[in-house]
């Protein structure tokens, strides 16, 4: 019963790992930003909430640090997500303006 509430818990960490990296990757495509750039935003977006938690409660260094499984998954989904963006038909992407928001 132990293995299987973990590997519960295992699933959720890696769909809410995926969910993040993808929030911050097209939140940067929208920035017109690089590969580096969807990345950097994807990886910092997925762990970085995960980070902040282990630093406030004094668990020094991360876990993000000391097991980089959660980095790597992000920044996998955060390459996919940026080379299906461009892979994209014209006709599925974003018309220009359409998802940029009103200054």
């Amino acid at each position: 019963m132990k293995n299987i509430a973990e590997l519960i818990i295992l699933i959720t960490e890696v769909i809410g790992t995926v969910a993040f990296s993808v929030s911050g990757s097209l939140a940067a495509i929208d920035r017109e930003l690089d590969l580096f750039g969807v990345v950097l935003i994807g990886v910092i977006t997925a762990v970085g909430g995960g980070i902040m938690r282990d630093i406030t409660l004094g668990e020094v260094p991360p876990t993000a640090f000391v097991n980089p499984r959660s980095m790597l998954i992000a920044a996998v989904a955060s390459v996919i997500v940026f080379v299906a963006r461009i892979r994209a038909p014209r006709n599925l992407r974003p018309s220009e303006g359409e998802n940029r928001r009103v200054q």
